[in-house]
């Protein structure tokens, strides 16, 4: 048995994610384990600024979408208490947040790999929007409207 389980961006890849959760904690944690999970926010700023264009609209492969407010749900079910909830993360936060920006403007491509094919047109266009970038996402996660949803949880 296992003292911590962490599914970072693990649960949007999947159909029934309530059911793996289910699987997981239902044996293999010891008394007062602790869960960490993270995943996109739905309810994000940059996922209202960019709409069905959102990174996180992956339909390859992100197949569930949550808010803070369905992943807390999924977990209450498994008898875990939340003791804390994040939404702030650099890469896909204020990166998601560039991203979403850019597409305001025409960007239509994929962030991630453009950025792994070093396009210099993507990374000159990421420099020069950074700034407005960090700035939004740091005030959506001050309003609980980040990129990312992560939650803590304790099993009762």
């Amino acid at each position: 048995k296992f003292d911590a389980l962490t599914l970072l961006h693990v649960l949007e890849h999947l159909e029934k994610p309530a059911e793996l959760l289910l699987e997981l904690t239902r044996s293999n944690l010891n008394e007062k384990a602790l869960i960490v999970i993270e995943v996109p926010n739905f309810n994000s700023w940059q996922s209202k600024i960019a709409g069905r264009k959102w990174m996180h609209l992956d339909v390859k492969h992100h197949v569930s979408h949550f808010t803070s407010e369905q992943l807390e749900k999924l977990e209450i079910q498994g008898n875990f208490q939340l003791i804390r909830t994040h939404y702030f993360s650099i890469h896909l936060g204020v990166l998601g947040m560039a991203a979403a920006v850019l597409n305001k403007f025409g960007y239509s491509g994929n962030i991630i790999e453009d950025l792994k094919e070093r396009k210099k047109k993507i990374l000159v266009s990421i420099g020069l929007i950074l700034p407005l970038a960090f700035i939004l996402e740091a005030i959506a996660v001050f309003l609980k409207g980040g990129g990312v949803c992560r939650k803590y949880f304790q099993k009762n």
